[in-house]
């Protein structure tokens, strides 16, 4: 009991004249008495006529100055006929509470670092422990020391409370040792994240790389969006690392990462772009570009790629539009041959395709030669300049072949005037001259 001071309540037989309380230590020298007597002598009772023959009687026991321990309680008593009788309980002094030291790892008094979480006790002498978070009861026990694991299911504050009762547990007066603790259980242990520069993204690659970060003990599951079934990753390091293999096209992937007592879901996606571009050009001509030295190159490319074309003196550069057609002009070098201009066109995904064309460079001379040959408008000026040419030449030689054979003619057979009149007329006429060595 924690007691210090209280009444013994006792019913003992009417004819006591002396009687005496003791408490006194078992394991010590401690003693307290008490002992009194009545003076008066009680009435005879005759058989015939019925009375009292017990009375209830309260005894005032004062333990203040006893130390806590074990006492028997002893009530002597003799009655006025020298009858003796001695009744006796056992008492047990208890009246200091529990000292209980007890600890919640890993964590501090303030806040767990998990939710996986050990209790560990122990008292100053054997006691009824229970052990409750939020009102819920965790653990209860009877002994001196002792533990329990447990685990919460959420964040945030919880109320944490060890209750211990010593052997005084069933008396109304009990020694009881109570001790809540506010602790939190912080939400940023359980965040998650996801890591993946790629996601949005156009590569031509066959494989990416995510990292991923979760709490203790918590579960991954991912997904591809078009096929059946979930991967899981086991409980395990707080960040890990997945390796996607990627299709040709779109490529959707769904992770979720438990946090306790939600799961955060992710959506990563990437499209994989292998094919090179479109890259198709060529020289817009007429019959004078052999001697310009800009030139018109017409093509087709993918819409969105980059596109570049260079030659040896100049470079262009643009981004094909929706057309997904184009037309430039770019120089070339001013000395005569041949040409080339290169083409690169490069798309989001780094997918290159190139080509190249040749292009003529003439002087005059030669182009209107070859223009000549080609039966295009210079064969007519050649000609025309040639005719005018040979007739310059053509007349005056004739007449003067003529003359000669004329006077010839003359000196063996004298003057033809019909002879003299048709030559005159011929002269007029275009003639064909060949030339011989003489003329």
């Amino acid at each position: 009991m924690n007691m210090s001071e209280g009444l013994l309540t006792v019913s003992i037989p009417v004819d006591i004249r002396d009687w005496c309380l003791r408490i006194t230590a078992l394991n010590s020298p401690h003693e307290i008495e008490q002992c009194e007597s009545d003076q008066l002598i009680p009435q005879t009772v005759l058989e015939d006529e019925p009375g009292q023959t017990s009375t209830v009687t309260q005894y005032q026991v004062d333990t203040t100055e006893l130390p806590d321990g074990d006492y028997l309680i002893s009530l002597e008593m003799t009655d006025w006929a020298n009858n003796t009788a001695t009744e006796e309980w056992p008492l047990a002094l208890d009246r200091t509470t529990p000292i209980v030291e007890w600890a919640i790892s890993p964590g501090t008094e303030d806040a767990f670092f998990d939710h996986r979480q050990g209790l560990s006790w122990i008292s100053s002498e054997e006691a009824h422990v229970r052990f409750t978070i939020d009102g819920v009861l965790i653990s209860e026990r009877t002994a001196i020391t002792s533990g329990a694991l447990f685990e919460l299911n959420h964040t945030g504050v919880h109320e944490v409370c060890l209750e211990a009762v010593d052997h005084t547990e069933t008396q109304e007066n009990d020694n009881r040792f109570l001790e809540c603790r506010s602790i939190l259980l912080d939400a940023s242990i359980y965040s998650t994240h996801v890591a993946a520069d790629w996601n949005g993204g156009l590569m031509a690659i066959d494989e990416v790389e995510a990292i991923l970060q979760r709490g203790p003990d918590q579960e991954i599951w991912w997904s591809r969006s078009d096929a059946e079934g979930k991967h899981l990753i086991e409980p395990g390091a707080s960040v890990v690392s997945i390796v996607f293999d990627l299709i040709e096209g779109e490529n959707q992937f769904l992770i979720e990462i438990h946090a306790l007592d939600h799961v955060d879901n992710y959506t990563l996606s990437i499209v994989r772009d292998t094919t090179a571009p479109v890259l198709s050009f060529s020289e817009i001509t007429n019959r004078t570009t052999p001697l310009a030295t800009t030139r018109v190159v017409s093509g087709i490319c993918e819409q969105g790629a980059m596109v570049m074309l260079w030659t040896e003196v100049e470079s262009k550069e643009f981004v094909c539009d929706s057309s997904e057609q184009f037309e430039v002009l770019i120089a070339i070098p001013e000395a005569p041959g041949t040409h080339t201009i290169n083409g690169l066109t490069v798309d989001a995904a780094n997918n290159q395709h190139s080509s190249s064309i040749e292009v003529m460079e003439q002087e005059w001379i030669d182009w209107a030669i070859e223009d000549a040959r080609n039966s295009g408008p210079m064969l007519w000026w050649f000609s025309f300049a040639v005719t005018a040419l040979l007739l310059a030449i053509a007349v005056p030689t004739t007449l003067l072949r003529r003359r000669r054979a004329r006077r010839d003619e003359i000196e063996k057979h004298g003057p033809d005037l019909e002879n003299i009149m048709s030559e005159i007329e011929q002269a007029a006429e275009p003639a064909i001259v060949e030339f011989d060595d003489e003329d």
